[in-house]
C-alpha cells in the first residue's frame, strides 16, 4: 500500500455533515440557527432555533424556535436532527450558552462521535477564520442600519440591552435571513456590518475613527440588541479610504493602556485629548456599524476541508491537510522515481534532493536564506512536473516571488524561438487581464508551430533507468545527512557531560555505530548526481517547445469556444476579468483549463477563485511560506494533492 500512515479514524456519518457542523458551532458560540425543517406530514417550514439541549442517542434537539413568518418564539422539544434539511448559523444573533452541554461534548467525545466527528478540526478552522476577519482593517458604515435607531436611542443607555420595536425586529431578522440565504447558495457573503455601541471615537479631519466599541448581538427572545461585555479595540481604522493608526493619536508610552481598555478608558481619553488638542474625543454610547472587507470568504473555503474529512472512506483528505491536523504519525512512503528535467545544471546535491523529494513525497519542505538557490529549485521543479505531466499550483503571499519564477520560465528559448511554456499567471484584476492577453498571444504563436504528430518519446527506458539510479543515489545522500545530524547531536550530548552511564552508551555504542555507517556509505558530490541527469539540453528544450505548443493548441478544440469568446471579447478589461473569474470558478472549466495550462501561478489570496475548495492540482508549491498567515495559506494548500513549502524560517512571520 502507498497510503501514508495515519491515526485510526472512527466510522463517520456523512449524510448530515453540513447540518451537524452548524449545530456544533451554534452550541459553542451561543448563536441561533436558521433551519428548514420537514415535519412528519412532509411540510417544510423555516425556523430560527436556539439549542437548549441535545440527545445524541435519539438524535434530537430541545430548542426555542422563532417562526419566520409569525416572528413568534416557542419551546420545541424532541426536534429530529434527521428532519432538518438545511442549517446555517445566524451571525450576529445571541442566545445563552449551555456550558453543561459543551463540557459533556468535550469530556465524552465517543458519545457524540456520530454527530461531531472532527470537532477539533472544526474548532481550529473556526478560530483561523475569526482571526482572519479581525485582521481586516475596520471602517464605519452607515449606522442607520435599522429604521429609527440612531444616536439618540442610546443617549440614556445604562443597561446591556436595547429593546426593539416590532418593525425594527422584523427588519433586522429579515436582513440576517437574507444573508443566510446567500450562504445556502454558496454566494459571496454580503458585507453586513457589525452593530456596536461606541465607547471611544476620535473625530478627525477625515472623519470618525472608532477606537473602541462593544459589539451588539440580536437577543431574539427579548427582541433586543445585547451588548457584548468585552470591547473591541481598533488599533487601525479606515476613514474615507485612508488608513489611520492609533499611533497617530496616542503616545508610544501610553499604547499599552489599550491592553486593559476597560480599566484605563478614562486615562486613554485624557491622553488622546492632551496629545491632540484639535480633535474631539467622544465617549457617548451611540450606535455604530463596523464593517470589515475580507478578500476571501474563509468559512466557504474551510467547508471544503471539513467535507474532505467527513468522507466515510477517510481517503479524500489530502496528505498536506492530514499533516496540518496532526493525523500523520509516520513518514509517508515514497512514490515511484520521476525523471528530473532541469533547465540548467546550476544545482547542487541539496537542490536535487529537494526536487526529487517534492516529486516523490506528498510533503516536502525546502528552507534556506536568500541566495541559496530556492528560486532556481522552484523553476526546475516546475519544469520537472510539466515533463512528468503533473499539474501545479504555484503560489505565494506576495507577487514578487511569483513574477520572478514566471519571468524565468517565459524567457526560455529553443533555437532562437521563445518556448510557449504553458504557465498562466493569475491574480488581481490587472494580472488577470494580462493573462487573457497572454492566452491570445500564445495561441497566435502556437498556431504557426507545426507540432510533429509523434513527439519525442522522452527516451523513456533510458530516462527511467537513470531516474531510478539517481533516486537511489539521493536516498543514499539523504541517509548520510541524517547520520551526520545524528553524530552532531551525540557529540553535543557528550559535551554536555551527562550521567556517566548514559555518556558511556553514547561514546562506546552509538557514536562508533554512526561512524561505521557513514564510512560504509562513503562520500557523494554533485558531480555524481549530475552524471545521472540527461545532459542533452537541446533535446529537452525541443521537447518543452513542442509539448508546450501542443498544450496551447488545444484551445482550437470546440470545448474551449466559451473560453476563447472571453479572450476575444470586445468588452473592457474589467468585464472580461469578471467573466474569466466566473469561468474558472466552475470545477469543470478549471479542469479543462489545466489541459492547456497545467501550471497556474497566483497569490494565496487569489487562489480562492480556482474552482471549488477541493484538490484540483497534483501539486502545490508555496514560496516564501513563512510570510503567509496560516489562515490564508490553507486556501492554495487544500487545492493540491501534494505540497512543497519553500521559505526561510528566519524571516519575520506574519502576525494576526
Amino acid at each position: 500500500s502507498q497510503r501514508e500512515a495515519r491515526k485510526p479514524r472512527p466510522e463517520r456519518s456523512g449524510k448530515l455533515n453540513n447540518i451537524t457542523r452548524s449545530i456544533f458551532r451554534a452550541i459553542h458560540e451561543g448563536r441561533w440557527l436558521s433551519i428548514e425543517y420537514k415535519n412528519q406530514q412532509t411540510q417544510q417550514t423555516k425556523y430560527w432555533v436556539a439549542i437548549r439541549g441535545l440527545n445524541p442517542r435519539t438524535r434530537t434537539l430541545n430548542v426555542d424556535g422563532l417562526h419566520l413568518g409569525k416572528l413568534s418564539v416557542q419551546a420545541l422539544d424532541h426536534i429530529s436532527i434527521d428532519r432538518i434539511q438545511t442549517a446555517e448559523v445566524v451571525d450576529g444573533s445571541w442566545c445563552p450558552v449551555n456550558q453543561t452541554l459543551i463540557d459533556d461534548i468535550r469530556d465524552n467525545p465517543g458519545r457524540y462521535a456520530a454527530l461531531f466527528d472532527n470537532a477539533a478540526n472544526l474548532r481550529v478552522l473556526d478560530y483561523l477564520a475569526a482571526c482572519n476577519r479581525l485582521d481586516a482593517t475596520p471602517y464605519q458604515s452607515n449606522y442607520s442600519l435599522i429604521h429609527q435607531i440612531d444616536a439618540d436611542c442610546f443617549a440614556d443607555y445604562k443597561e446591556d440591552t436595547l429593546e426593539l420595536t416590532d418593525d425594527q425586529f422584523r427588519e433586522l431578522v429579515g436582513r440576517f435571513q437574507r444573508r443566510v440565504e446567500d450562504r445556502r447558495q454558496n454566494a459571496a457573503r454580503p458585507s453586513l456590518p457589525t452593530l456596536g455601541l461606541n465607547l471611544i471615537s476620535i473625530d478627525t479631519r477625515q472623519g470618525l475613527y472608532v477606537l473602541a466599541y462593544r459589539p451588539l448581538r440580536l437577543d431574539v427572545k427579548k427582541r433586543a440588541l445585547r451588548a457584548e461585555p468585552e470591547p473591541v479595540i481598533c488599533r487601525e481604522f479606515t476613514v474615507n479610504g485612508s488608513k489611520l493608526s492609533i499611533h497617530q493619536f496616542l503616545d508610544a508610552d501610553d499604547y499599552t493602556l489599550l491592553d486593559e481598555f476597560t480599566k484605563h478608558a478614562e486615562t486613554i481619553k485624557d491622553r488622546i485629548t492632551r496629545s491632540n488638542p484639535r480633535v474631539r474625543v467622544d465617549d457617548l454610547p451611540y450606535l455604530v456599524a463596523i464593517s470589515r472587507d475580507c478578500p476571501v470568504d474563509l468559512e466557504h473555503e474551510y467547508r471544503g476541508i471539513l467535507t474532505m474529512f467527513e468522507d466515510p472512506s477517510g481517503e479524500t483528505a489530502t496528505a498536506p491537510l492530514r499533516a496540518f491536523f496532526g493525523e500523520m504519525t509516520a513518514k509517508p512512503r515514497r512514490r515511484k522515481s520521476y525523471p528530473l528535467a532541469l533547465l540548467n545544471n546550476k544545482v547542487n546535491l541539496d537542490q536535487l534532493l529537494a526536487i526529487n523529494n517534492a516529486m516523490r513525497y506528498p510533503l516536502a519542505y525546502v528552507q534556506g536564506p536568500p541566495g541559496t538557490g530556492k528560486t532556481n529549485t522552484i523553476v526546475n521543479t516546475l519544469t520537472t512536473a510539466f515533463f512528468n505531466e503533473r499539474t501545479v499550483l504555484f503560489s505565494s503571499y506576495n507577487n514578487h516571488p511569483i513574477d520572478g519564477v514566471v519571468e524565468k520560465l517565459q524567457a526560455v528559448t529553443y533555437h532562437g524561438q521563445t518556448v510557449p511554456f504553458p504557465i498562466l499567471r493569475l491574480g488581481n484584476n490587472e494580472k488577470t487581464a494580462e493573462a487573457l492577453r497572454t492566452i491570445d498571444q500564445l495561441f497566435e504563436q502556437c498556431k504557426k508551430i507545426p507540432v510533429p504528430e509523434r513527439l519525442l518519446d522522452k527516451n523513456h527506458a533510458d530516462r527511467t533507468a537513470r531516474a531510478k539510479q539517481l533516486t537511489a543515489l539521493l536516498e543514499r545522500y539523504e541517509r548520510i545527512l541524517d547520520l551526520r545530524e545524528r553524530r552532531e547531536t551525540i557529540r553535543r550530548l557528550l559535551d554536555a557531560r551527562g550521567q556517566m552511564n548514559f555518556q558511556y552508551e553514547l561514546q562506546a555504542g552509538q557514536l562508533p555505530q554512526v561512524d561505521r555507517e557513514l564510512a560504509a556509505y562513503g562520500s557523494i558530490d554533485s558531480a555524481d548526481a549530475l552524471a545521472l541527469l540527461d545532459r542533452n539540453e537541446d533535446e529537452l528544450l525541443r521537447y518543452l517547445y513542442y509539448t508546450s505548443a501542443r498544450c496551447i493548441r488545444r484551445l482550437e478544440e470546440p470545448k474551449y469556444n466559451d473560453l476563447m469568446s472571453i479572450v476575444h471579447s470586445p468588452d473592457t478589461d474589467k468585464e472580461r476579468v469578471t467573466q474569466f473569474n466566473k469561468y474558472i470558478s466552475e470545477p469543470e472549466n478549471l479542469k479543462k483549463l489545466l489541459r492547456v495550462f497545467p501550471i497556474v501561478a497566483t497569490t494565496c489570496i487569489s487562489a480562492h477563485r480556482l474552482g471549488d475548495p477541493e484538490p484540483s492540482f497534483d501539486m502545490v508549491i508555496m514560496d516564501e511560506a513563512s510570510q503567509c498567515s496560516t489562515a490564508m495559506s490553507l486556501v492554495p494548500i487544500l487545492r493540491g494533492a501534494s505540497l512543497m513549502l519553500v521559505g526561510d524560517p528566519q524571516q519575520l512571520s506574519p502576525v494576526i
